[in-house]
């Protein structure tokens, strides 16, 4: 369901070159690329007004100049994130409530925002940081649910990839 809402948007916003409106989408594009190709190549060129996690996440596709070009580059990293934001989301609610309607309710209300589905086909950080927001809350909930410590340490994990997102 997730995938080809995903799919299916990102190559309508594609089609009518939608993707790249944002400046900041093109400057992230950009700081990732500079990574790769660049006079001095290296991590060294991630020191910007950007937390560095959603540039990082850029790197295996943006050394492709179509997919650097286009913005792709980045919608993959934010397609890759609404469909994990769209899973915790259902495990949250599901956790919740016991009832898989209203986890399949809850993932639909999300999936279906209509400025969650375009942010999903751009190369801007929302989407990544709502995915390890989702996630974290997910792991906090179990861990209220069962007092098992071990649960805190994925959520501390996701909490600190927020914080090189946003």
């Amino acid at each position: 369901f997730l995938i080809a809402i995903s799919t299916l948007t990102t190559i309508y916003y594609f089609v009518y070159s939608q993707q790249l409106l944002y400046g900041d989408a093109l400057s992230r594009l950009n700081i990732s690329r500079k990574i790769l190709d660049n006079l001095t190549p290296g991590l060294g060129q991630i020191g910007n007004v950007w937390l560095p996690l959603p540039q990082l996440l850029m790197l295996p596709f943006i050394g492709n100049n179509f997919l650097w070009h286009s913005g792709l580059a980045g919608a993959i990293m934010s397609m890759i994130s609404y469909i994990f934001v769209g899973y915790f989301i259902y495990k949250s609610s599901f956790l919740i409530t016991k009832s898989k309607f209203c986890g399949f309710f809850s993932l639909v209300v999300y999936a279906l925002n209509i400025n969650v589905v375009y942010m999903q086909t751009t190369a801007m950080a929302e989407s990544l940081f709502i995915g390890l927001l989702a996630a974290s809350i997910y792991y906090f909930l179990r861990w209220m649910e069962t007092k098992n410590k071990m649960l805190l340490e994925p959520a501390a994990i996701f909490v600190s990839g927020m914080s090189f997102t946003r």
